[in-house]
């Protein structure tokens, strides 16, 4: 017989939250946005974006480990504004 536990994601989420809440941190999933959400703010394809971030035409993410990344809304804002600017 197997034994497998099983949680939803929602349960999870929550226990990440109480951890964040509890020891005063911000918890960046709430705080940053991942690629779908920057595209989704460019109003741009998501693969446009991955394409844009590797020939360096936006700035790199403020968060990386690995294939997570994450930008904090005002460095996305700060760069169109400069963008715009030029």
């Amino acid at each position: 017989m197997k034994n497998s536990l099983s949680v939803s994601p929602s349960v999870i989420r929550r226990a990440i939250e109480n951890f964040f809440a509890r020891h005063g941190l911000i918890s960046c999933m709430d705080k940053t946005w991942s690629i779908a959400d920057y595209a989704d703010f460019l109003k741009i394809h998501v693969r446009t974006l991955r394409r844009w971030r590797r020939r360096g035409l936006v700035p790199p993410p403020d968060i990386e480990r690995g294939n997570f990344v994450r930008w904090f809304p005002d460095t996305v804002k700060r760069w169109q504004e400069s963008a715009v600017a030029k």
